[in-house]
């Protein structure tokens, strides 16, 4: 992910981490809003890929890490 200048943008961007297409992360975003970081997953799934109205590989995609 590719970060632009500061100056051009918005506390809550930089905090974010705002990048040049205007992308975050998820955990980023999760982390900014200060929520329990055990029920990342939850928030994702029930905020992200279970939201009808986000659509996979235009709103959001999803990576998967295989560890």
């Amino acid at each position: 992910m590719e970060l632009v200048s500061t100056s051009t943008q918005t506390p809550i961007e930089i905090a974010l981490e705002i990048d040049k297409d205007g992308m975050t992360t998820a955990r980023k975003l999760y982390e900014f809003l200060e929520l329990r970081p055990d029920n990342f997953a939850r928030w994702a799934k029930s905020n992200i890929t279970g939201n009808e109205f986000a659509i996979e590989n235009e709103d959001y995609w999803r990576v998967r890490i295989d560890a």
